[in-house]
C-alpha cells in the first residue's frame, strides 16, 4: 500500500486490492478500480463515473458508444450505423443531420 499521509482517511490512496482511491478529510473523492471502473467526486454524488464497458455518467447523463441520454427522459442523441443522429425529447420530436 502507498499512503500520502499518516491520517488514515486523507490524501491518495493505492492499493492491489481496491486501486486507488483519493480522499478530502473523511470524504473519499477519488475512485479507480483495479478492474478500470471508477468515479470523481463525492462518494454519494460522484460526479462522473465510468464502468469496465467504457460507459461514463456526467451528472446523471449517460454516454456511450451509441448514446447520450438523461437517463431520467426521453432526452438524448443516438448514433446509428449509418452515422445519422438523431436528437428527441419527451414529446419525440427530433431532427436528423
Amino acid at each position: 500500500m502507498i499512503q500520502t499521509s499518516a491520517t488514515a482517511n486523507t490524501g491518495i490512496k493505492i492499493t492491489s486490492a481496491e486501486g486507488i482511491r483519493g480522499f478530502n478529510g473523511t470524504v473519499q473523492t477519488i475512485n479507480i478500480g483495479t478492474n478500470g471502473a471508477g468515479w470523481l467526486g463525492l462518494t454519494g454524488t460522484q460526479a462522473i463515473s465510468w464502468n469496465t464497458s467504457g460507459a461514463v455518467t456526467i451528472a446523471g447523463w449517460l454516454a456511450n458508444a451509441t448514446t447520450f441520454s438523461n437517463g431520467i427522459s426521453s432526452l438524448g442523441l443516438s448514433l446509428n450505423t449509418s452515422s445519422t443522429a438523431v436528437l428527441s425529447d419527451a414529446s419525440a420530436i427530433g431532427f436528423e443531420v
